[in-house]
């Protein structure tokens, strides 16, 4: 309890000192300077403790361990006596923390030597000699380390200075036709690779009068969820293989890339020149972020965190789909920029400079030049005016450099993506447009015509089964519009199986289930004995009275007689066995290796507040819990290794609590905020 109290107070003591000069000039220095100077030994540890996590919550650079002489030879003495300090042993806090620059791991830094072999520190130390690999693994790569190799031996080197590597014999690897070898380490990564299947002459847009256009949404709308329901917003460029994980050349080299995707045509300007022609309607897979509010609070805290992880800086790709919806939202890019230093973001946009939303991107891009490369995307770039910051359209296969512009090399060459070209947001680039070789949804009708996508209307779909029992191979993607559900509440109304309605719609039959829950309509639902349809001629006795509309006539059939059993009353008949017990949901979307065992907790939490639903896991869950700690200025992490005390949530890294609580708080500070509790969802829908 002393220790938590006594925190504050020693930042601010160590900001008040800050600002008197006299000790330093950062917190560093003033604890330094007071732990010189003879500080009681009860508040050492604690101010040195503190001035670290106020460095670090500042960004300002943490001592390096040579600064910190005092402490090391304390560790090291404890750490080879296999001592314990405040009851943890040192030996297990030098394995768990040796990836977070913490002090415990001087000790393990001291105990090498030159030529000191890992079996050896191993003993020195009490570590096992795997952890011994691991930890020297581990700050070889944060720089703490330096290593060089021979055949059997190796050598460390303690500190920071660069070592020169001894001379190596080159040998040259002959990689066998047609195989790419694996990829160097400066190259970036992607999950997909290959050449981009480009047939420009079939890209087709879709016809005029369709659903999503009219509505001005994507073509596959049940894609788009809310940021809150989602565990990210920016994806990490490896998952696209234009991306690629990191940028490994130009200005912005060794900068890790991610993206957003938003919904297209909800946030583009309809005189966008690619309005029926969007490469989305070729992205059913595409997960899409709904605009507004919710989204933009989002992205606030998620490029705060990328900004600790990645201080020298990331790049951020706006927008896979969608564009820019309103001014206020190109300003929050502009405070972004302004507060993230290492920020760095590159797109296209279709809103022209005379538009307000266009107006604000041009304001920004000259006032950051060299971290705002948002180009725009034009018809024609012919004009010279045209050519600054643009990007256009071809509908021919070509390569290198155009009339047009520079052709992008991620769509001819299949080891080039965006990291490893950088050309969009290169400063020699800036007046060269870029030329994008069409790409989208294909069809074998389409055909081009002076330069422009013939758009040639499907023919009617009409109904064939493909196999016995199934879905309409031809159904057709009709809105539901007034005249449909009108027709649908007909049709449930005179007792009609949805098998039979999605047959009379057109509709996959999960379509109709779904939309008639959605207006709380009730579906009939045939007896024990069935709905058997008729196929000959029933007679006047037992034909059934049924609307003139419905075809064909239906017949009821009785339910068999039950036979008696030994032991029961006569005519008690056999009793139906009770339901099974439902099991547990298998078809948890989990984000992390790590929330596996979070699944027993969620099914209990499902099943006392009715809720189920494959989308509704662990990831779901916790970013709603973010959203309404955040709102607050709280941070809430998923810590396993408390699963065994049922506390496996922590927050701001002081207590522990059980998913009960954590939801029972987190709906108290959305109530104060006016908005509903936290639901679970019910038949795959948002409650």
């Amino acid at each position: 309890m002393i220790q938590i109290s006594l925190r504050p107070a020693l930042r601010s003591y160590l900001d008040d000192l800050v600002a008197t000069g006299v000790y330093g000039d950062t917190p560093g220095d003033v604890a330094r300077a007071l732990v010189e100077r003879g500080i009681q030994d009860a508040l050492r540890d604690q101010l040195i403790t503190a001035t670290r996590k106020n460095e670090d919550e500042k960004g300002l650079p943490i001592a390096e361990p040579e600064d910190r002489g005092r402490e090391r030879p304390l560790r090291t003495e404890a750490l080879a006596a296999h001592h314990q300090k405040s009851g943890e042993r040192l030996s297990h806090r030098s394995r768990s923390v040796a990836e977070k620059n913490n002090v415990a791991v001087i000790a393990v830094i001291e105990a090498v030597g030159p030529r000191t072999s890992s079996a050896e520190i191993a003993a020195r130390t009490g570590l096992a000699r795997q952890s011994v690999k691991r930890i020297l693994n581990r700050l070889e790569t944060d720089g703490r380390i330096r290593t060089q190799g021979w055949a059997r031996s190796r050598m460390y080197y303690v500190g920071g200075g660069d070592v020169p590597q001894p001379p190596r014999n080159e040998t040259v690897s002959v990689k066998p036709k047609g195989k790419r070898g694996r990829p160097r380490a400066d190259e970036p990564r992607r999950r997909f690779e290959g050449r981009m299947d480009l047939e420009p002459e079939k890209v087709h847009g879709l016809p005029d009068g369709h659903p999503a256009l009219t509505e001005e949404r994507s073509l596959f709308p049940t894609t788009v969820i809310r940021a809150t329901e989602t565990p990210r917003v920016f994806v990490s460029g490896q998952n696209q293989r234009k991306l690629g994980d990191r940028v490994s050349k130009g200005p912005w080299k060794g900068m890790p890339i991610y993206a957003l995707t938003l919904e297209e045509r909800a946030t583009c300007p309809t005189t966008c020149h690619h309005w029926n022609t969007c490469f989305g309607n070729g992205m059913p897979l595409a997960r899409r972020h709904a605009h507004g509010f919710e989204l933009e609070s989002r992205i606030e805290l998620e490029v705060d965190d990328l900004a600790r992880s990645h201080s020298q800086g990331f790049v951020i790709r706006l927008h896979v789909l969608g564009d820019f919806y309103s001014a206020d939202y190109v300003e929050l890019w502009g405070r972004l920029l302004q507060y993230h230093p290492a920020l760095h973001v590159f797109g296209y946009t279709a809103w022209t400079p005379d538009t307000e939303i266009g107006a604000a991107i041009a304001r920004l891009r000259r006032s950051e030049p060299d971290r705002f490369a948002i180009r725009n995307s034009l018809p024609d770039v012919s004009a010279p005016q045209e050519r600054h910051m643009a990007a256009t359209t071809i509908w021919r296969v070509a390569q290198g450099r155009q009339a047009e512009g520079i052709v992008c090399p991620a769509q001819t060459h299949p080891s080039v993506c965006c990291g490893s070209c950088g050309l969009c947001w290169h400063p020699e680039m800036r007046s060269t447009p870029i030329a994008f070789i069409a790409h989208g949804r294909k069809s074998e009708s389409a055909a081009i015509q002076d330069g422009s996508v013939s758009t040639v209307a499907a023919a009617p779909k009409t109904y064939v089964p493909h196999r016995k029992g199934g879905n309409p191979a031809g159904r057709t993607t009709d809105a539901w519009d007034s005249e449909r559900i009108e027709q649908l509440r007909s049709l449930v109304s005179q007792g009609l199986t949805a098998k039979q309605i999605a047959h009379r719609m057109e509709k996959t039959r999960n379509a109709v289930i779904s939309k008639i829950r959605s207006q709380g309509l009730k579906l009939h639902t045939p007896s024990r004995g069935g709905v058997k349809r008729v196929t000959g001629k029933v007679s006047p006795a037992r034909k059934t009275e049924t609307p003139a509309s419905t075809a064909p006539e239906l017949e009821m059939v009785r339910p068999p007689k039950q036979k008696s059993v030994k032991g029961r009353a006569p005519g008690e008949g056999l009793r139906r066995p009770p339901p099974p017990t439902p099991k547990p949901s298998t078809a948890w979307k989990l984000e992390k290796p790590d929330h596996a065992d979070e699944r027993g907790q969620i099914d209990a939490w499902l099943a006392k507040n009715g809720g189920s639903g494959r989308r509704f896991g662990a990831g779901t869950l916790l970013s709603q819990l973010q959203d309404a700690f955040g709102s607050v200025g709280k941070r809430i992490e998923y810590s396993p290794n408390h699963k065994r005390a049922n506390a496996p949530y922590e927050v701001d890294g002081k207590r522990w609590i059980s998913l009960e609580a954590a939801i029972k708080e987190a709906d108290k500070i959305r109530a104060k905020q006016g908005r509903e509790p936290i639901q679970a969802r019910k038949q795959g829908r948002a409650a």
